[in-house]
């Protein structure tokens, strides 16, 4: 566990945030800025970890967030829910990559895996496949099942995937004999089937850049490329979490966000969701409200308000003095000092000051690292 977060968690008011992480209910936290929200939520995730979805009003938000539980949380998966083009109709076949990189995110929610998916308010409120389509389109297949291989490149066809001569991408298929490499739109990595006639003898995923097996497995499933054939309604990506948690960072900016998308564009309603219908979709989850004022929520149920006093720290500017000065006050309340900087070189200038100053060993805490 990161030496911050450990900290944290050693905070009554700390604590009581994680209890209202774990619980299925709405809470709203303001006082917070910046770094002070991924590391409340950190803490947050040590005590209870499970599947969560963080919706960010901007990008340049979400790059904080990502870059801060890079360092928090170093073993967590987290990853982004991509955005597409909300202006156009086709973007989901454009831009397959990142409609795989959804799809596969879709997979990993449904499964129930403890990993942090990150989103902007634009990539949460696009309609896209519903979750009943989702799980009846998939074809799956398992080793020992029989499927002929002319059956399985017409069904690979009809999803509108691409048969080429290596497969590099997801929506891509080869045959080789009785070896078949396809790139499930769904999935991380590609797949090898090899075939005994028409029987499923083996399964492996494989590096698309080595063409080396990386691991057996029991079973793929496979979705198709062109969602165009869904006509069953659309839903939250959120419908897909299970047993998890959503967190809204700044959720009137959010808003405020989906507002200024349709004002731009009022044909775009149509297509996309309202902060209102993603809050519906994530109260069958622990739902955390992110805020640096107390305001209302519109569409929220909140149950519990909790607020923290939480200071940005001073700028220096070299003064070291000031600095020495700022860190003996701080050390006179009681306060636990963290000071953290990506340069060795840094530390070991700050490490030399603080000997100098007489320091105890134990009064700030030096770490390499970076919270933005």
């Amino acid at each position: 566990m990161h030496q911050i977060v450990s900290a944290l968690l050693q905070d009554n008011t700390v604590k009581e945030i994680a209890d209202g992480f774990k619980l299925r209910r709405e809470t709203l936290v303001y006082g917070l800025a910046e770094s002070q929200k991924p590391a409340i939520f950190a803490a947050a995730y040590e005590l209870n970890p499970k599947p969560t979805i963080i919706i960010i009003p901007t990008r340049e938000s979400l790059d904080m967030w990502f870059d801060d539980l890079a360092e928090l949380l170093p073993n967590v998966d987290v990853i982004e829910f991509p955005e597409l083009d909300l202006m156009d109709v086709n973007a989901a076949v454009r831009s397959l990559e990142r409609t795989a990189r959804r799809m596969s995110i879709l997979d990993r929610l449904l499964n129930g895996e403890k990993f942090i998916v990150l989103a902007t308010a634009t990539a949460a409120i696009k309609k896209s496949v519903s979750r009943i389509y989702f799980l009846s389109s998939q074809l799956k297949l398992s080793i020992g099942d029989e499927f002929q291989r002319e059956r399985l490149f017409d069904k690979l066809i009809g999803f509108g995937y691409e048969r080429i001569d290596e497969v590099e991408s997801p929506g891509q298929f080869t045959a080789r004999g009785g070896i078949v490499d396809l790139f499930p739109l769904n999935s991380r990595n590609p797949i090898r089937l090899e075939f005994d006639g028409d029987q499923i003898d083996s399964l492996r995923e494989f590096d698309p850049n080595t063409k080396r097996s990386t691991q057996n497995i029991d079973s793929v499933s496979i979705m198709p490329v062109n969602f165009s054939v869904d006509k069953s309604k659309p839903e939250p990506f959120l419908n897909f979490l299970e047993r998890g948690a959503v967190i809204f960072d700044e959720p009137n900016r959010i808003i405020e966000t989906v507002r200024n998308i349709i004002k731009e564009n009022p044909d775009i309603k149509r297509r996309i969701f309202s902060f209102e219908n993603l809050v519906d979709a994530a109260r069958p989850h622990s739902i955390l409200y992110f805020s640096l004022m107390m305001k209302k929520v519109r569409g929220s149920n909140i149950k519990e308000t909790i607020g923290l006093t939480a200071m940005n720290v001073t700028t220096f500017q070299e003064q070291t003095d000031l600095f020495i000065a700022e860190l003996r006050s701080r050390i006179e309340r009681k306060q636990r000092i963290f000071l953290l900087s990506m340069q060795e070189r840094k530390l070991d200038a700050i490490r030399q000051l603080l000997s100098e100053n007489r320091f105890g060993d134990d009064s700030v805490v030096l770490l390499k690292g970076q919270l933005t």
